[in-house]
């Protein structure tokens, strides 16, 4: 089974953690052999993609597409409406479903799971045990691992990266050659250097200083 629940924060709306959450009853497919073509889940009706070349791939439910030229890993998964095209692929274990459009080159693979309207393309990695999902945009070169989520209406692109147990959500930019690791970024601001991504923080971290000797004073 996926380890969505290790990612769930109490901090999280009900509706966000519902869709984190959506893609685990899909988890009991990756069971099934190459031998199993078709398979039901509660009415829903999956076949496995035929990759370019010859190979096996995974279950693409009936209303999603993966074109002739995507590879579907043996155990991954494409389900609802979601669209895997050109040379893209979704490796091991990982997850595109929901209206989400994986295309071009990027990859999708580990445990990683993307859905929802999340649109990951170019170059772009997501991986391990991260999600892409909401309105967010992972493309270019940039990368999104570890148990990081992207959501809302974030892009992440350039050689940006992206891990740790971060979250880059609201209208967050984030580009260039900015990393950020166990950090969370939801304002409306476009970070581009790793410069700016510190002193964001720092400035925060002054707020919270300032703000707290003002609480011991009174």
């Amino acid at each position: 089974m996926l380890g969505f629940s290790g990612i769930l924060d109490e901090t999280m709306s009900s509706t966000i953690k519902k869709q984190i959450m959506q893609c685990a009853s899909l988890a009991e497919l990756q069971g099934l052999g190459t031998d199993v073509m078709c398979a039901r889940i509660g009415g829903r009706e999956f076949h496995r993609h035929i990759n370019a070349s010859g190979s096996v791939g995974g279950f693409v439910e009936s209303t999603a597409r993966a074109m002739d030229r995507a590879y579907i890993g043996p155990n991954a998964i494409v389900a609802e409406r979601a669209l895997v095209s050109d040379a893209a692929g979704v490796y091991d274990l990982a997850i595109a479903s929901g209206d989400c459009w994986v295309r071009d080159n990027a990859r999708v693979f580990g445990k990683a799971a993307v859905y929802g309207y999340a649109h990951v393309y170019g170059e772009a990695r997501v991986y391990d045990g991260a999600r892409v999902f909401g309105e967010a945009e992972v493309f270019e070169n940039a990368k999104i691992f570890e148990l990081s989520l992207v959501f809302e209406r974030a892009h992440i692109h350039g050689s940006a990266e992206v891990g740790g147990t971060s979250w880059a959500c609201g209208d967050a930019c984030i580009r260039g050659d900015a990393r950020l690791y166990n950090q969370r970024v939801w304002k409306r601001i476009v970070f581009e250097t790793q410069w700016q991504l510190n002193s964001f923080f720092e400035e925060i971290e002054i707020r919270k200083e300032f703000v707290d000797q003002l609480l011991k004073r009174s």
